[in-house]
C-alpha cells in the first residue's frame, strides 16, 4: 500500500530500529528465533499495545485495514481506487471495509444544512 509522505520518515525510522535487516527482512518476527510471528502471537502483541495506548478494546489488528481504507475514502479516493489500494477484486468486498468516519459525517451534515439554509 502506498505510504503518505508525512509518514515515510517515521516508517523508515521504525523499520531501521525494529525490522530485520536486508531486503528479505521480516517486519514482524520472533526476536529469540528470527522466525515469523504466528497470527496468534501477533494478535496478542497487538492487543497489549492497543490496551497500553488506551484504544477501545473492540479495535482489532484487522481493523487497521478498514481504518486505512476509510481514511483514504474520506481523503477522496473513489471506490475503484480503494479496490486497487486494498487488492480487492469487487466493489462489494471494498465496501465491507468502509466504516463511517464520524467527523466526515458531521461535516457532510453541516454542509447539507448550509445548502438548505440558502
Amino acid at each position: 500500500m502506498p505510504v503518505p509522505a508525512p509518514l515515510r520518515g517515521m516508517l523508515r525510522e521504525h523499520l531501521v530500529r525494529h525490522a530485520q535487516a536486508g531486503p528479505d527482512g521480516l517486519l514482524f518476527y520472533q526476536v529469540t528465533t528470527g522466525l515469523p510471528l504466528s497470527d496468534t502471537h501477533l494478535g496478542k502483541m497487538f492487543t497489549r499495545a492497543r490496551d497500553e495506548a488506551g484504544v477501545n478494546g473492540r479495535f482489532t489488528f484487522h481493523d487497521l485495514r478498514a481504518f486505512s481504507l476509510t481514511q483514504a475514502a474520506v481523503a477522496g479516493a473513489t471506490l475503484r481506487e480503494l479496490q486497487e489500494l486494498a487488492g480487492h477484486t469487487t466493489p462489494g468486498v471494498a465496501m465491507r471495509y468502509q466504516r463511517v468516519d464520524e467527523d466526515h459525517r458531521a461535516a457532510v451534515i453541516r454542509r447539507l444544512g448550509e445548502r438548505i439554509a440558502v
